[in-house]
This record gives structure tokens, C-alpha cells and sequence, in this order.
């Protein structure tokens, strides 16, 4: 924000011994601006997070989305994208989170669809034809991994993560994951391989469509980026990569 704190942000980057860094947007930043190598390390998954399933094509799809309902998530996006699917696939769209965005993301939903309020729970859901939009509002943490594995595709084309732990569980209970290119999860789960990764509204529709109408793809995705999850990002194997970092500083000191 001033040239003070650049000076001081370059001294501190500079005198580190190792510079750990969560995506690689972050990686690149730092060796294009100031020539400086780092070590790409996410953040970990819990073991017991880590849920294998058994993947089957299927008619009715369910599609998850999970954050603070705030602009930056764009959860328009997704509400957007579901209301103008045409496929031959039934749609369920969960939207799990509260936020000062939530009323009007409701009102998108209402346009064309019909609301039913369950006043007990607080829930939301609009329909229309085959597509469902439901709207959970907040729920636990153990809540939304439980959801999770009942969801086949995570969907949440936020603008700005620092990380974004939610795509890494998304990835844990075995879902396609639709990411944002240059941030959050970026540079952790290859492209097309074990991610789609979107930069524009048109990218993110045709990918999400592209999801729910190709089996083979959706389970081939789902099923990559839980071996990496698995092999490569447990708690253990990212603690692991933290402690042969420390042991070679210092045996280097």
C-alpha cells in the first residue's frame, strides 16, 4: 500500500531462508518480481476427510458450491449457469453458506423458478422443470463434508482465494472440481487432467455443462484429484514436506 511497506516486504522476502507459498500464481509472482525461488506447499487435508467412493455415470447430478456468500464467490455465476442448462440431465445445485449476498441470490432464483420455504430448517428451494437450486444457508464443518460426498461436482468460480480449502475437500470426497485459474488451488491439481480451471463466465458454463453431461469425464476428473489428494496432501505427507525444509536450514546454519 505505500513504498514503506514494499521496501519492508521485499527485505523480509529477501533475508528468508526458504519462502513456502499455497498456489502457483504465488510462485510465479515471486520470481518474476523479485527473481526469488519458493516451495509450493498447500495446505493439508485430515486423513479422516479423505473419502473414497464408488463412481457411476448418473441421471440426476448434484452440483455443491460452499463460501461466504460475498461478490467476490460469484455465486451468480453458478445460479446463472443452472437456470440456462437445456441438457437431458436432472440438476440439483446445493449453495451452502450465509452472507450479505444471500437475498439476492435468492431473488435470481426466484425469477423463473418456484420457491418452497421450509420454515423449520430454514431451507430454500427453488424449482423449475429438471433443475433444483437449494439453499442450506451455514452448516458445520462435518455437515458440509458429509454433503460433500453426496455431490458430484463442486463449483464455486470465486475471483480471490488465498487458498481455498474447500476445493482441496471437494477434491478429498471425490468431486469434479471447477477452479479459477491464477489463484486458490492453482498449480496443485494439473489442468484438464485432475481440474478444470476457468477465467470468464462463458469458460465456467461451458465447463459445468461439459461436467454434467460427460460421465466419463466428471468421474475421470473426480477420480484423479482424490489419488493426488491422497497420495500427496494428507496432513502427513504435507508436514512432512515443512519438516525436510526446517532440517536442511538448519543443518545449513
Amino acid at each position: 500500500k505505500s513504498v514503506i511497506d514494499k521496501k519492508k516486504y521485499r527485505k523480509t522476502l529477501s533475508n528468508a531462508d526458504s519462502i513456502i507459498v499455497h498456489n502457483k500464481y504465488q510462485q510465479d509472482f515471486l520470481k518474476h518480481r523479485y527473481g526469488l525461488d519458493s516451495h509450493l506447499i498447500p495446505h493439508g487435508i485430515e486423513a479422516a476427510f479423505i473419502k473414497e467412493r464408488r463412481l457411476a455415470p448418473k441421471k440426476e447430478i448434484v452440483i455443491s458450491a460452499v463460501g461466504s456468500m460475498i461478490q467476490s464467490k460469484r455465486f451468480d455465476w453458478v445460479i446463472k449457469a443452472i437456470e440456462s442448462y437445456s441438457g437431458g440431465k436432472k440438476v440439483c445445485l446445493r449453495l451452502i453458506g450465509n452472507g450479505p449476498e444471500s437475498e439476492r441470490l435468492k431473488s435470481l432464483a426466484s425469477n423463473s423458478m418456484t420457491h418452497v420455504k421450509d420454515s423449520s430448517s430454514g431451507i430454500d428451494e427453488y424449482t423449475a422443470k429438471n433443475i433444483k437450486i437449494v439453499f442450506y444457508g451455514h452448516q458445520s464443518h462435518e455437515k458440509v463434508g458429509i454433503m460433500l460426498e453426496e455431490s458430484d461436482i463442486f463449483a464455486l468460480p470465486s475471483a480471490i482465494e488465498t487458498f481455498g480449502l474447500v476445493y482441496m475437500e471437494a477434491a478429498a470426497t471425490m468431486n469434479a472440481v471447477i477452479a479459477v485459474r491464477n489463484t486458490g488451488v492453482w498449480g496443485n491439481f494439473e489442468e484438464d487432467k485432475e481440474m478444470l480451471y476457468i477465467e470468464s463466465y462463458k469458460d465456467f458454463q461451458k465447463a459445468l455443462f461439459l461436467l454434467i453431461d460427460n460421465d466419463k469425464m466428471r468421474i475421470g476428473l473426480a477420480k484423479n484429484a482424490f489419488r493426488r489428494v491422497k497420495d500427496e496432501y494428507s496432513w502427513e505427507k504435507i508436514i512432512e514436506r515443512y519438516d525436510l525444509i526446517y532440517k536442511k536450514i538448519i543443518s545449513s546454519t
